[in-house]
């Protein structure tokens, strides 16, 4: 299986990846170690220099579906023996045509956040605004204010456009205020999923996973911590 990454997040000290595959699939390779589902960084980084695995990698290993106790989404690929080859490293102007093609719509967006059968999915805005939470008594959080012309990229989870950041690249990007005012790109995809809450135990809300824009945006230097 071939799947192109457009998603890694962290959960806790461990990562989470997703992609679509060669086939146009939606997959969460997951591992089947000691971590399972997740991920320790030492098995998503690649010899000869390449350094850890990113939006826009293409990598390939042998999945099989999950037991039913094995999984929390229906994407998920348990990864066999947990071996992921890097077959190739996309250049931005690749990654965006590929997107082109696989990009979704206002269906698939919002059977994805309202849980009907699936939990990822990638959609095209117009504009975003990333912004921190200035929430009471919490620490800020970084989230995103979407706009799409054709139809609303609404939350179900606050009846609004914002979701919070869990893609590590632009979490930290927002963090450490390294976007500066900039709100409108030649070309800003959006990937959306699911995720345990952080407010209420055992609640899924879908999270801004993956932001893949046009001109590229550097990774912060601390990447992928």
């Amino acid at each position: 299986m071939n799947v192109c990454i457009l998603s890694v997040t962290r959960v806790g000290e461990y990562f989470s990846i997703a992609g679509i595959s060669t086939q146009g699939e939606w997959v969460r390779p997951i591992s089947d170690g000691p971590t399972a589902p997740f991920w320790d960084d030492t098995h998503l980084r690649f010899d000869t220099g390449f350094g850890f695995i990113r939006h826009g990698d293409i990598i390939e290993f042998q999945g099989k579906k999950p037991e039913e106790h094995q999984h929390i989404y229906s994407e998920d690929y348990i990864v066999v023996s947990g071996g992921m080859t890097l077959k190739k490293r996309l250049s931005n102007a690749n990654l965006l045509w590929f997107l082109e093609e696989v990009v979704e719509s206002q269906t698939e967006f919002e059977d994805t956040v309202n849980k009907r059968g699936r939990s990822l999915c990638i959609v095209k805005a117009d504009r975003m605004v990333p912004y921190l939470s200035e929430d009471s008594g919490v620490i800020p959080v970084p989230k995103m204010a979407l706009t799409n012309f054709d139809y609303h990229l609404l939350n179900p989870a606050i009846n609004a456009s914002n979701f919070a950041v869990t893609d590590i690249k632009w979490n930290k990007l927002i963090q450490q205020d390294l976007i500066g005012n900039r709100v409108n790109y030649n070309e800003l995809y959006i990937v959306i999923g699911l995720e345990p809450s952080s407010d209420q135990l055992g609640v899924d809300e879908p999270h801004i996973i993956g932001v893949l824009t046009d001109p590229e945006i550097d990774l912060p230097n601390s990447y992928p911590y």
